[in-house]
């Protein structure tokens, strides 16, 4: 073959094989594209499996409202008032929670027997047992009870404090642990006491210590 001439054929040749070669290239480039495609898919549903399963595991009230005021009514005398900012209702549970409470309890002539504020009460229907959480106030004419934790059983009207508790009545003031009274603190256990103030006989006087 002459010089500076070029056969056509194989130049031909040439090209093609270069371009099976991109073709190769851009075929596996293609595969592994699509391959990581499906792992981020796979990757994505199940984090959304995961996310769906945690949301069914979790505990919604079916019934919420606000700015609520519940009636205990007999006959013709409203016995009590509890009014919360929030309520949620389990039905399934039994049990209602609410939230910014106060609960007011009346005398038969009307006349305001005592009252309990906390920042959170949850009402135990089938036990019919109220447990009052964070700044627990019970105020009432024989004594005024502090605590951040109780649970009151309407089926009898004891009270149960576990934690630290501060009990003022008159001038006196009483703190201690795990006490045990009742609505109207008529009878009194607690542990741990410390008292202020001047502790008359009389003032004490019907209190079991």
């Amino acid at each position: 073959m002459p010089e500076g001439k070029v056969n056509s054929r194989n130049n031909l040749k040439l090209r093609f094989l270069h371009t099976d070669y991109m073709t190769d290239k851009m075929c596996l480039s293609l595969i592994i594209f699509l391959f990581s495609t499906m792992l981020l898919l796979i990757t994505a549903c199940d984090l959304t499996e995961e996310r769906f399963y945690e949301v069914r595991e979790l505990n919604y009230a079916e019934e919420q409202s606000d700015n609520v005021t519940i009636y205990e009514i007999i006959g013709e005398h409203t016995e009590r008032e509890i009014r919360a900012e929030r309520v949620e209702r389990f039905y399934e549970e039994k049990k209602i929670e609410a939230y910014t409470v106060k609960i007011i309890d009346f005398r038969p002539d009307g006349t305001v027997e005592m009252t309990l504020d906390s920042d959170h009460l949850t009402i135990d229907e089938p036990q019919n047992i109220f447990t009052a959480r964070s700044n627990v106030v019970i105020r009432h004419e024989n004594a005024i009870l502090y605590t951040e934790l109780m649970s009151w059983d309407q089926n009898n009207d004891e009270i149960y404090a576990p934690d630290e508790v501060t009990i003022v009545r008159g001038d006196n003031v009483l703190r201690g642990f795990e006490l045990r009274t009742d609505i109207g603190f008529d009878s009194l256990e607690l542990s741990r006491v410390t008292a202020e103030g001047h502790l008359d006989d009389e003032d004490f006087s019907d209190l079991d210590w």
